[in-house]
């Protein structure tokens, strides 16, 4: 993976400084990114976009005092870890949207049900399937369904 960052870098003290500073700081970036995600996926996809923008802007970087350069990455880790973790709980709440309408709409069908197109349809059924209906909801026996 260090080998797309470095394609990123002009010069070869640029790549091995570069290679320094991942072999140095990334447990670290995963475990920041980790603490905010809860999730290995997440936190590795967070670390690969931080180290891509370090590697973007990797020469105005290596000019900064070793403390600030820390503060830098643990900073672009967070702001990146908190951008995923946004995305999730906006994607998390759509697909929650989605489902109270889809219960909706499975009521909106039981509700406008035809009750007598329904007896008729089920008296039309062989007696050993009408038996096993009635068990089942009218008795409320939850072993028939599975046995039948």
């Amino acid at each position: 993976m260090i080998n797309i960052y470095l394609s990123a870098l002009e010069t070869a003290e640029d790549k091995a400084e570069f290679e320094n500073l991942y072999m140095k700081y990334r447990q670290k970036m995963y475990t920041v990114a980790y603490k905010i995600l809860h999730n290995v996926e997440d936190a590795e996809d967070a670390i690969h976009n931080a180290f891509i923008a370090i590697a973007d802007n990797f020469e105005k970087i290596r000019l900064l005092p070793h403390h600030e350069r820390v503060s830098y990455i643990i900073i672009t880790v967070i702001n990146i870890s908190i951008n995923i973790y946004n995305k999730n709980k906006k994607s998390a709440e759509q697909f929650s949207e989605l489902d109270d309408n889809q219960i909706s709409v499975e009521t909106d069908f039981f509700e406008n049900i035809d009750m007598e197109e329904l007896i008729k349809t089920i008296s039309g059924l062989p007696v050993i399937y009408k038996d096993i209906l009635f068990l089942h909801y009218r008795e409320e026996l939850k072993s028939v369904i599975l046995f039948w």
